[in-house]
């Protein structure tokens, strides 16, 4: 952990002397990553930090300094809201393959959804905090919610829910998890309007969650066995049933893009019905700030 812990000192000295904050919580999977051994610096995916705040004034500096530091702000602010009525504003900005994801919002110590994503480190001070068994929860495999599952979106929570089980390799049917994943199931059964387009969200974490499984025909079972897709997506959760009856391993271990991914589950879609298979998805590539390679080769605090 010690090396992890350096390299992500280095990171957040970088975030602070770029973006000129004297305090922000770091949180996401490069944090965890990093305190857990899951990844080294060359795997690192995009940087998430999270600021107190939601006034125009802060939001505004925030802008203007990241962008005289050489970044490019790639998607523009934007608000959605956690925990049904708790506003946050999201900004993307890079430089070279360096993304942060900066959140804006009032207790900037409100971060992750399950014990597996829900521990954050302080600046300054480099405190980590891991109040739910983060790293506990990675080692035995076990997905717990940290707050009650009716309090947030369905459709947030299953996109969480999914993409971290195939992230880290954990059983979505194993008996310590699949009561969680019954009852998110359960709630978007229940609560089928979405009128925050989460689903946007769910749609893009099952493509890109089938991708990063290690074996992804048994990623593919497990969707199947919680009945994920069944709410919205059953012309997918057809054609994956069609793919688990076959024999095509092989060729789903050479897909590598979405959209290879798209169109090899469209081709399992009866003609008639394969332009209208198309269309549900198409909230799928409005989600322009997925499609940076989001990497960061090296981030130093000189």
């Amino acid at each position: 952990m010690n090396q992890g812990k350096d390299t992500l000192e280095k990171i957040m000295e970088g975030i602070a002397r770029d973006a000129e904050l004297e305090t922000f919580v770091f949180f996401g999977g490069t944090a965890v990553d990093l305190l857990s051994g899951f990844a080294d610096e060359s795997s690192i995916g995009d940087l998430d930090i999270s600021i107190k705040g939601i006034d125009t004034t802060t939001m505004d500096r925030y802008d203007l300094t990241i962008q005289k530091n050489g970044y490019t702000i790639t998607k523009a602010r934007r608000l959605y809201i956690i925990s049904r009525t708790m506003p946050v504003f999201t900004t993307f900005a890079r430089k070279g393959k360096t993304v942060i994801d900066a959140n804006f919002m009032d207790d900037p110590t409100r971060v992750g959804l399950f014990n597996i994503d829900a521990l954050y480190v302080l600046f300054p001070g480099y405190t980590i905090i891991d109040l739910h068994g983060t790293l506990e929860g990675l080692r035995s495999k076990t997905i717990v919610p940290v707050r009650d599952l009716s309090s947030e979106n369905p459709y947030f929570l299953a996109s969480r829910f999914i993409y971290v089980s195939a992230k880290y390799d954990i059983s979505m049917t194993d008996a310590k998890n699949v009561r969680v994943a019954e009852v998110i199931v359960g709630h978007m059964v229940s609560e089928p309007t979405d009128p925050r387009g989460e689903f946007d969200s769910f749609l893009s974490s099952v493509f890109r969650s089938i991708l990063r499984a290690r074996d992804k025909v048994s990623y593919l079972k497990e969707l199947i066995e919680i009945g994920i897709l069944s709410p919205r997506l059953s012309d997918l959760e057809s054609s994956v049933k069609q793919v688990i009856a076959g024999r095509h391993h092989p060729d789903m271990e050479k897909i590598t893009t979405v959209n290879e991914l798209v169109n090899f589950f469209a081709g399992y879609v009866p003609a008639p019905s394969r332009k209208d298979f198309y269309n549900k998805i198409k909230p799928l590539y409005n989600r322009t700030w997925e499609n940076d390679d989001r990497r960061v080769t090296r981030i130093r605090s000189t």
